[in-house]
């Protein structure tokens, strides 16, 4: 297919002249081209992620009664986060009725290092509170590396 355009003439060849010149895209220097620039935001992200780990951490896993009535608990943590470590996770152990009725928590300790992208498993022994028949956690608290 061939293509041909015509030279314009006039006021409506000064408007189309126009309409091409301000659709035409003109770069700036932008920081974030150069090193320093990428250095920055690299900064600004990891500043972002050891302020808010919580955003960046989560947990997963099952549970089970072992022969002692202990709950055995085998999870996982993973670091969502693109720069930041974090350490010394803090669990929060929900313990529930049948009815779902809170009966009480307990925080654990994990003392581990989670590099970013990382998933790092784990498991505790739990001593539940009197009528407890589920279980939840999730994480509380973590330290930056």
């Amino acid at each position: 297919m061939n293509i041909f355009f015509r030279q314009p003439h006039g006021i409506s060849g000064l408007l189309i002249f126009l309409f091409f010149s301000a659709c035409t895209s003109h770069t700036t220097p932008n920081n974030n081209n150069t090193a320093a620039g990428y250095e920055e935001q690299k900064m600004t992200l990891e500043e972002q992620e050891k302020q808010n780990p919580l955003s960046f951490l989560s947990s997963d896993g099952t549970y089970r009664k072992n022969l002692l009535g202990r709950f055995v608990l085998d999870g996982t943590i993973s670091n969502k986060a693109t720069v930041a470590t974090y350490k010394d996770v803090v669990l929060q152990i929900k313990f529930f009725s049948q009815t779902e009725t809170l009966l009480g928590t307990k925080d654990f300790s994990i003392y581990e290092y989670y590099p970013p992208g990382s998933t790092k498993t784990f498991q505790l022994k739990v001593d539940a509170v009197n009528g407890t028949e589920k279980i939840g956690w999730s994480i509380i608290k973590a330290s930056n590396n």
